[in-house]
């Protein structure tokens, strides 16, 4: 009779049996790394303790043929640690998409990080463009970004165009919003025409390099001093502030965690570049 080869995990040899006591039982990410260092895999955690140590129980059957490779190569584990199983999730999907580590399969496909561009006309409208291409700069559009979590990205795009909508809104007629703003894809293309646009340029700007927040608290002014924006439309506008302060709290965090320079126009290349560098042991 043929004898089934036995299987034998090796992490706990070769981490040491007091290595996953050391770990902490926050939320975070961890790193897979091979006896060169290279990343292997991430993945992030509720509790990185727990997470990891499920690992020193894996065996054939009980996980897939790709993590018991993985494990014949692990030499070594790392982590950080972050404020919820949310930001450890963000930081995760930033990081596989900018090294696609061999075993991780899902998520693993490079994501195209996109730009915003200003431009005020000389008529006084805001023009905005939603880009994953630096050609805009030709077109006299002041970049921002480029920025990683194209979903928030988006949605925080889509709702700052809303808000600052009906923050200077000033008709008389029944207040409505554009069908192209009203949609839940966002508008890669608008323009705005505003009574100050010099100065919600300024806000957008500095708020887009990650300068300061301002922008925030004079949208929610203007809202609040409005009295064409009818009560029926101000709970869907808090969720808009919503979806933008989790741009501000993800991207612009992002970008600031990197010490990446404020102002600074970023290529996809040196974003990755910089997720990489984060990582050097």
């Amino acid at each position: 009779m043929r004898k089934t080869k036995t299987f034998h995990n090796p992490l706990e040899e070769r981490l040491g049996k007091d290595f996953f006591a050391t770990l902490p039982k926050t939320p975070g990410v961890y790193f897979m790394r091979s006896a060169d260092g290279e990343i292997l895999y991430v993945g992030k955690a509720t509790n990185l303790r727990n997470r990891v140590s499920s690992y020193k129980r894996a065996k054939p059957g009980k996980v897939g043929r790709n993590i018991v490779k993985l494990l014949g190569y692990v030499d070594s584990i790392t982590w950080e640690e972050h404020e919820s199983e949310q930001r450890a999730y963000e930081r995760e999907l930033a990081i596989i998409r900018a090294l696609v580590p061999r075993y991780n399969i899902a998520d693993a496909w490079e994501e195209d990080y996109f730009f915003v561009g200003l431009r005020l006309n000389r008529r006084n409208e805001l023009e905005f463009r939603l880009t994953s291409s630096e050609d805009v700069q030709d077109e006299r559009f002041e970049l921002h970004g480029c920025f990683p979590q194209r979903r928030l990205i988006k949605q925080g795009y889509a709702a700052l165009l809303r808000i600052l909508y009906a923050a200077t809104c000033t008709s008389n007629a029944r207040f409505s919003f554009p069908a192209k703003l009203a949609r839940p894809s966002p508008c890669y293309r608008y323009t705005l025409k505003l009574e100050e646009g010099q100065k919600w340029k300024n806000l957008i700007s500095t708020f887009l390099h990650g300068e300061d927040s301002k922008l925030l608290s004079n949208l929610m002014n203007a809202l609040l001093l409005s009295s064409v924006v009818p009560e029926y439309a101000r709970p869907a506008l808090q969720r808009d502030f919503d979806r933008l302060k989790a741009f501000d709290e993800a991207c612009l965090a992002t970008r600031r965690s990197l010490n990446l320079k404020s102002g600074e126009v970023t290529s996809h290349k040196s974003l990755r570049r910089a997720i990489r560098d984060s990582l050097e042991p």
